[in-house]
């Protein structure tokens, strides 16, 4: 018997330690470092075999380095390549147990490729009009009455930019972040004001499998959207070193994300506070029609597992359903500064605050974008044209920027970069 008790105790520690596994996860930022470090304790005591080790986050070819040599963080969080996805490198959460529960407890941000789904939205977050209540009131505006159209927000950017400077400078009807234009994150904020003239059937520059251009039909209103940008820049400041909403000289602006909001306590002469200050509304849109939808774009945290072993898939797939119980997600929402992707935070008293509702009403009509970074030359393509016809003017017509953006377009996706 003595024997038999020592066999069974050798077996249960050599068994023990083969399923103990050590998980990676690669954060985008400092705050999301400090709170996974946070909760990892409390995630390794109710699963005692696996630990986890957040990890600085690689960027551009590091992460393809890292891939490259099977040394990928386990989970990741953020985007990443699509061809990934393609190339069968990540996770299909559908292939994982309590799936099916896990999704009907999310609002929005599962984006389907190809019959498989490789990202969970950790985290949401979209944006909304911004206007300045004080410079409205300037102007002769009703700050209770935001612009819901086009047109109404080309009126009201001209009425501003026709008023004699202030104690801050100059005064604009609006703002376009011009100098993000090299970037191709920026057409992430250009791109709700666009699909707004198409009622979002045609929100994205390409389709779900990043193999045809969508903005070239005719239904998807490109040249409008042009044509509206070119208009309403006459009444912009050439960039953010001009002008801003925080130094209280900008009347409105198309592009106020969730994460801002901070920003405006350190604004010229003082916080700017909600209501008083400044107030938020949904982006206008094409149609006049008062059952019109105001749209805005889905940005998320996807959490992406990078294949590995069937173990240490499991474990990533146990971190991530931890990290989206509600009670964590919450608590992420309120350190990081996002927006619950959790139906059940929707309802949390902290999300009913003024300057929150107006995000969480607008989550109801959002157009997720791809959690995947696909062609960027494409995109580049497009802000190129749009930066060279409503910033530069060195292209003269919306049409013919139209036509230079479909053909350098074109040109990027057939060569695939």
């Amino acid at each position: 018997m003595k024997v038999f008790l020592v066999f069974s105790t050798v077996l249960l520690l050599v068994v023990g330690t083969m399923l103990a596994v050590t998980i990676t996860v690669a954060p985008p930022d400092a705050q999301s470092f400090n709170y996974l470090q946070s909760v990892i304790p409390t995630f390794e005591k109710q699963n005692p075999n696996i630990t986890v080790q957040v990890v600085t986050q690689p960027s551009g070819g590091q992460i393809a380095a890292l891939v490259a040599a099977g040394n990928a963080p386990n989970v990741f969080i953020g985007p990443v390549p699509i061809s990934y996805v393609q190339d069968g490198l990540l996770l299909d959460f559908t292939q994982m147990s309590g799936y099916n529960k896990l999704v009907s407890e999310i609002t929005t941000g599962i984006f389907p490729y190809n019959g498989g789904v490789y990202n969970i939205p950790w985290m949401v977050t979209t944006q909304v009009m911004f206007y300045n209540k004080h410079i409205f009131e300037l102007a002769g505006l009703n700050p209770d009455k935001p612009p819901r159209t086009f047109d109404e927000y080309l009126y009201d950017a001209k009425k501003i930019s026709e008023l004699k400077p202030g104690p801050y400078g100059k005064y604009y009807g609006q703002f376009f972040w011009n100098e993000e234009l090299s970037y191709a994150w920026y057409w992430g904020m250009l791109e709700q004001i666009y699909y707004n003239f198409n009622n979002a059937q045609y929100p994205h520059l390409l389709d779900q499998y990043g193999i045809s251009l969508d903005f070239t039909n005719p239904n998807a209103h490109f040249v409008d959207f042009l044509k509206f940008c070119k208009e309403v820049q006459q009444y912009s400041s050439s960039g953010m070193q001009q002008a801003s909403i925080f130094g209280r000289n900008v009347g409105m602006w198309l592009q106020f994300a969730y994460g801002w909001t901070f920003n405006l306590q350190n604004s010229t002469g003082g916080p700017m506070v909600y209501g008083k200050d400044y107030g938020l509304a949904p982006i206008p849109t094409a149609s006049n029609s008062a059952t019109a939808i105001h749209w805005s774009t889905l940005a998320q945290r996807p959490l992406i597992v990078f294949k590995s072993t069937p173990a240490k898939d499991e474990a990533a797939w146990k971190f991530i359903q931890f990290l989206m119980e509600p009670q964590n997600e919450l608590q992420a929402c309120k350190e990081i500064g996002w927006l619950p992707s959790v139906k059940e935070n929707e309802s949390n008293s902290f999300f009913s605050k003024p300057d929150l509702k107006a995000y969480v009403d607008q989550l109801s009509h959002v157009v997720v974008t791809n959690p995947f970074e696909t062609n960027s030359a494409v995109i580049h393509a497009v802000l190129n044209a749009f930066g060279q016809y409503v910033v530069s003017g060195s292209i003269p017509t919306a049409e013919q920027a139209f036509q230079i953006a479909t053909q350098k377009a074109q040109a990027a996706l057939g060569s695939g970069l």
